[in-house]
Formats: C-alpha cells, sequence, structure tokens
C-alpha cells in the first residue's frame, strides 16, 4: 500500500485557464489524478472502477495536500484527502492488474 502522499497543483496548471477565474479552485477531476498517482506508479495496477467520489471542500491552486490510503481487500483502495486542515477528497476505487 502506498505511503502518505503530499502534493500540489501550480498556479500554472493547464486547467487554471477559465476554471472559475474570479476564484481559481483546482478542478476535481485534477485533484482525484494526482491523488492515485502513488497508486499507479509501478505500471502493474490501473483503476478498473471508481466507486465513490465526494468533494468536500474546494483547494486552491499552490495548496497542499495530503493524501492517505486504505487497503479494504479485493482490490479496494480508501483514499482520504485534506487540504488546510479540512477533508477534501474522499473517494473508494477498485484495482487490478494492468492489461
Amino acid at each position: 500500500m502506498a505511503l502518505p502522499h503530499v502534493f500540489t497543483v501550480g498556479a500554472d496548471h493547464p486547467s487554471l485557464s477559465g476554471h472559475f477565474p474570479d476564484q481559481p479552485v483546482v478542478p476535481g477531476v485534477v485533484l482525484l489524478e494526482a491523488a492515485i498517482v502513488p497508486l499507479l506508479e509501478t505500471g502493474e495496477r490501473h483503476v478498473a472502477q471508481l466507486e465513490t467520489a465526494k468533494f468536500l471542500a474546494p483547494v486552491r491552486f499552490g495548496e497542499k495536500v495530503r493524501v492517505t490510503f486504505a487497503d479494504l481487500g479485493g482490490g479496494q483502495i480508501r483514499l482520504d484527502a485534506t487540504a488546510a486542515g479540512a477533508v477534501v477528497l474522499r473517494c473508494r476505487l477498485r484495482l487490478s492488474a494492468a492489461p
């Protein structure tokens, strides 16, 4: 299982352009993609199914996001992400061997 993972999405990320121009926040898909990187680094697994994903608070560009993982068995992983002291993402996904 992956260790806790910390990342930021910089203000130069291409998704910033036009995404909530007056209040720029990291789009959920960008947040989720960055959060799962450690699970896929070896190339031996891929996400077979995203079972649930709840985006609970906005993440600003440049904010530090900390992700923890829990192995629920059967390839199922729970992922929790926090930023600025708040839970920002909770999801469950199922991994399987890469094709």
